[in-house]
């Protein structure tokens, strides 16, 4: 067999396109006992670029044989280095395969390197792999109780559905967790702001700010068929309304003013309440109203029974802020620390 005719292999060197090309050449040259060996050659090209990618067989190694430094070089590298290095290290095993008196085809190469790789990707999880983390044993930290809290609670107007069972503050947040949750003001809906002409304007000024909305989104107004009609054409064209119904608890008419409400069939109505009221007060006022699906409670310092109205219905507000179980839990305690004082 000829060698090809653009080789630039030496004599002692067989040129092919592949493992198998070269190696066979080599073989019929010089003969089976030989001990020989295939390496991957890249010649031509200008400045490193185009160059030509070939394998030569032979004896010893060609000028500029990639894999001429393997032997050594690589083995001395620590196990880091060499992982790290992990794609330049299968590569250069592709490039050189030696042969006794067998000759191996490059299938059965490609055999041996992939087991190679496969060692080698278990060597990399088992260096990256972490030692498992130390057990933790919990501690147990003990519950200090707070005296007389239930008794203070109680003097603040928390119901007795609410008080906690035993005197710690993880009870306490036990047993405020079970309040009923205000359900969220949803976008472009309308929501009604019924109360006192302070409590209420107040009220709707905190939504608009909680909701990101423009000012103009709040409408105040007597509850006149224009008011009405007004309403219900931003309500048609999806734009969010604030709407302030002025009702006080000592208000009378409070039939008529519920029955313009429910004309406009709001989507939410937020009973603005101050904390000083009293529950038998409150309770009227809402059985006249009746449809207010959560309260905005308002002045909080400015009575010793916060907790006046809880449980009545969910509530939404406190003092413009979002009502949760830790508010609750900080405003209780508050004012229980400033009634001792």
């Amino acid at each position: 067999m000829k060698l090809l005719p653009w080789s630039e292999a030496t004599p002692e060197e067989f040129e092919g396109r592949t493992f198998d090309e070269a190696l066979q050449l080599a073989r019929q040259e010089l003969g089976v006992e030989a001990v020989i060996r295939c390496w991957r050659v890249r010649r031509g090209g200008v400045f490193g670029f185009f160059a030509r990618e070939s394998f030569v067989a032979g004896l010893t190694a060609p000028a500029g044989a990639e894999s001429s430094h393997l032997r050594g070089g690589r083995e001395e590298q620590s196990v880091p280095e060499v992982l790290s290095h992990l794609d330049d290290l299968v590569e250069a095993t592709t490039d050189e395969v030696t042969l006794g008196s067998d000759l191996a085809l490059d299938s059965d190469f490609s055999k041996v390197l992939a087991e190679a790789e496969a060692a080698l990707v278990d060597a990399v999880a088992t260096e990256r792999t972490p030692p498992p983390a130390p057990s933790i044993q919990p501690i147990d930290v003990p519950v200090e109780e707070v005296e007389g809290l239930s008794a203070s609670l109680a003097a603040l107007g928390v119901p007795s559905d609410y008080l906690p069972d035993v005197e710690t503050l993880d009870a306490l947040v036990r047993s405020l967790a079970k309040l009923p949750s205000a359900a969220p003001m949803v976008a472009n809906s309308l929501v009604v702001v019924v109360g006192s002409r302070r409590e209420a304007l107040a009220t709707a000024g905190h939504v608009v700010v909680n909701l990101g909305l423009a000012a103009s989104d709040l409408i105040v107004g007597e509850p006149t068929t224009s008011l009405r009609a007004r309403v219900l054409r931003r309500r048609s064209g999806k734009k969010m309304t604030v709407l302030v119904v002025e009702a006080s608890l000592s208000s009378r008419g409070l039939d008529q003013v519920a029955a313009w409400i429910d004309q406009l069939e709001p989507d939410y109505v937020l009973g603005a309440v101050p904390a000083t009221a009293k529950r038998a007060d409150f309770e009227r006022w809402h059985g006249q109203l009746g449809r207010i699906d959560a309260l905005a409670l308002s002045r909080l310092t400015s009575t010793t029974s916060v907790a006046e109205l809880m449980g009545t219905l969910p509530i939404a507000l406190l003092d413009g802020v979002p009502a949760s179980t830790l508010r609750w839990v900080a405003l209780l305690l508050n004012s229980k620390l400033e009634g001792e004082r």
